[in-house]
């Protein structure tokens, strides 16, 4: 017989087990310290103006539109939180709400301007993509800011300037004129003066003078008549000569601005008024404030176009360079990136206090006169 098999037997070898290595213990990461905003310090802008003279107010109210009221397109929310803003001024300042109006106009009202209503111009911005400003948005109305310092009689001055702008922070166009009147005002608030004044922040100048021409259109026969003067505020820090311009028309042409490009000027009418806005300005350059006359710039294309038909004596203020210049055109700041404080401030040192200085002092004499024969 054959043995028996033996039974197999497995024997299962086992290796030791390495003895675990402790698991090496990271040091902790330290918190992560919370960001923290860093202060935002505004803009430091040193002006050659002093406390009490004339124009330390009005660089204040540039550096605010500068700074948060840039892009002041006409029928659009900024240029709506511009006009909250310049009645909340007039309020700060202490004048009574009652002395303030707000006129509102729609884009497609139609007025006697010669451009008729806002809207090619408004189809214009829109294509060159003037509404994309981060928050600037289109919308159906503008409005004129209104003002009245009532006077010993109702002769009626119209002190005016315009408040948007195209495509940048528009400080030679216009905010200049719109801190010109702001300080105006401010100064003409507890004077004992004769005439009425009435101060015009007009909306939507750069479509089309219409806000100036809406509030032209709207007046009664009885304030027409009441009217002595219109001075319109546009561009005054724009170049180093400060200009004025006074004068009547008795027959408008039919396209006023063609006149600054050589066409035949009409006659340009002086009285005792516009003969004693000379002798103001004659008298200030005694005193260093220096101003040029230019009559034949009552027809350029700006506010006081609307007054014009009335026959009544317009004063224009603006800043430009002499003819001659050599560089005129392709130094113009309006309508340009370089429309803004610290350029104007870097390329013209002393130019924006000048400009405010000169027109607020010329404006000071003809507010204050008495009634003119």
């Amino acid at each position: 017989m054959d043995p028996p098999d033996e039974e197999e037997i497995s024997i299962e070898v086992v290796e030791p087990e390495e003895p675990e290595e402790p698991e090496e213990e990271l040091p902790e990461e330290p918190p992560e310290e919370e960001e923290v905003p860093q202060e935002v310090l505004p803009i430091v802008r040193n002006f050659d103006v002093a406390p009490g003279d004339h124009g330390y107010y009005a660089v204040r109210f540039l550096e605010y539109m500068n700074d948060i009221l840039p892009y002041r397109l006409p029928f659009s929310t900024r240029e709506l939180e511009s006009a909250y803003w310049i009645v909340d001024t007039l309020l700060d300042m202490g004048f009574d709400e009652s002395l303030i109006e707000v006129q509102t106009f729609r884009y497609d009202v139609h007025t006697s301007s010669w451009w008729g209503n806002a809207l090619w111009s408004l189809e214009w911005f829109e294509e060159e993509g003037y509404f994309d400003f981060d928050g600037v948005e289109r919308i159906d109305y503008s409005q004129n800011v209104i003002l009245t310092i009532p006077g010993r009689s109702d002769r009626t001055i119209i002190i005016g300037a315009h408040y948007d702008t195209v495509g940048s922070a528009g400080m030679s166009d216009n905010a200049a004129g719109v801190a010109l009147l702001l300080e105006s005002a401010y100064r003409m608030m507890d004077e004992d003066h004769y005439y009425t004044l009435q101060y015009i922040f007009f909306g939507a100048e750069e479509v089309g003078l219409i806000g100036a021409f809406y509030f032209a259109d709207h007046l009664t026969a009885t304030e027409i008549y009441n009217l002595e003067l219109v001075i319109n505020a546009d561009v005054i820090i724009e170049g180093p000569i400060f200009i004025y311009a006074a004068g009547y028309v008795t027959d408008l042409p039919d396209w006023p601005a063609v006149t600054l490009w050589g066409e035949e000027i009409p006659t340009i009418h002086e009285n005792s008024l516009t003969m004693e806005i000379d002798d103001f300005a004659n008298a200030l350059a005694y005193d260093g404030v220096h101003l040029v006359a230019m009559p034949q710039a009552i027809f350029s294309p700006t506010d006081h176009l609307a007054f014009l038909e009335f026959g009544v004596p317009v004063l224009y203020f603006y800043g430009t360079y002499p003819p001659e210049y050599p560089e005129l055109f392709v130094r113009n700041i309006l309508h340009t990136p370089n429309d803004n404080l610290d350029f104007i401030m870097a390329d013209s040192p002393g130019r924006i206090e000048e400009g405010l200085h000169t027109f607020l002092r010329f404006l000071d004499a003809i507010l204050m006169m008495e009634a003119v024969e």
